[in-house]
């Protein structure tokens, strides 16, 4: 993990790192860590810096922020290892914030993407299959009785006329 003082002030590194900042600097040293089996990362601290690494480097290169990205990065071969942090029984609250902050970035760079011309259908197909999300273009189908009459309206007044003038 670099030197947080070596972070430029307004960078993107320093954007990512206050996000992270909580867990990148704290001690967990103070608890024996519970080696799980399959468990790629002791405490949230660990989780939190490939997380922090996976972010700044994919918005340096210009790459959209994607689940299966930060997998790749975090070495998680399938879709509930990153998840499973947020049950981890030892530091669970800490290792749950890390996974949030996460998929939050992921979804906020979608939802940005809504914004924009061209990644509009791309953040629209995610935005519906990751989060359940509706366009907010809703169609309401009404259906109604209209009564209708052919005919000229001379025949209605022939049988309606009283006045004569007799």
């Amino acid at each position: 993990m670099s030197n947080p003082n070596n972070i430029l002030q307004g960078s993107i590194r320093e954007k990512y790192y206050n996000l992270y900042k909580e867990f990148l600097e704290k001690d967990y040293s103070y608890e024996k860590i519970n080696r799980s089996a399959g468990r790629k990362y002791d405490t949230p601290k660990d989780l939190a810096e490939k997380c922090y690494e996976y972010f700044t480097i994919t918005e340096e290169m210009k790459k959209p922020f994607t689940i299966s990205g930060l997998r790749l990065h975090c070495n998680f071969l399938n879709d509930k290892d990153i998840y499973e942090y947020q049950r981890v029984k030892q530091f669970t609250e800490d290792f749950n914030k890390v996974v949030q902050i996460s998929r939050l970035l992921i979804r906020n760079y979608n939802e940005e993407g809504l914004y924009s011309k061209t990644r509009y259908q791309g953040s629209r197909f995610v935005m519906q299959c990751l989060y359940g999300w509706l366009p907010g273009e809703k169609q309401y189908v009404e259906n109604k009785n209209i009564e209708v009459t052919i005919g000229s309206k001379k025949e209605e007044n022939n049988g309606s006329n009283t006045d004569s003038g007799e």
